[in-house]
């Protein structure tokens, strides 16, 4: 087992290197309580005014920003059909328990219109993406994941060798 205070270390090395590009960083349920409707007046400033720049989104947890802020079905829909026409991409992440089987309308939306997926698991655990059947099929290791692009599945080894 790696020692912990290591990859605390490390983490912050890296966030050294990118702490300069993070254009804002959420950390409070008070700025988290409006960000959809901050997000969707984004979305809609850049599609009047013509703007596109690159703004990449990292939602680690999407039922905490559920149940924590303004975010509704509609906006997210908004957000999702008309953020990457103006360079908004999506990072969603969250437990399998409520993006994978979840049955409310976010999970369901997501569940069906994402791109990419990336699965900690084995292909044939989860249930609402296309999965070859292999019975024989080894749970990952601790440091690989499936990338899923609804075609085309590649298993990734994600350690980082120094």
């Amino acid at each position: 087992m790696p020692d912990v205070r290591v990859m605390l270390i490390d983490a912050f090395q890296e966030y050294e290197l990118y702490k300069n590009q993070v254009k804002t960083y959420v950390s409070s349920k008070e700025e988290l309580s409006d960000i959809g409707s901050q997000l969707v007046y984004e979305v809609k400033r850049r599609l009047e005014k013509g703007i596109s720049s690159e703004w990449l989104i990292f939602i680690p947890n999407m039922k905490g920003l559920v149940s924590e802020s303004d975010i509704n079905d509609t906006q997210l829909r908004f957000l999702f059909e008309n953020g990457p026409r103006v360079g908004m991409r999506f990072i969603i992440g969250g437990e399998y328990s409520y993006i994978g089987t979840g049955i409310d309308v976010i999970p369901r939306y997501i569940k069906t219109n994402a791109q990419w997926f990336i699965f900690g698991m084995r292909l044939m655990d989860q249930n609402f993406l296309d999965k070859p059947y292999n019975n024989r099929e080894v749970r990952p290791e601790p440091d690989e994941v499936y990338l899923h692009s609804r075609k085309q599945v590649i298993k990734l080894k994600i350690t980082r060798n120094y």
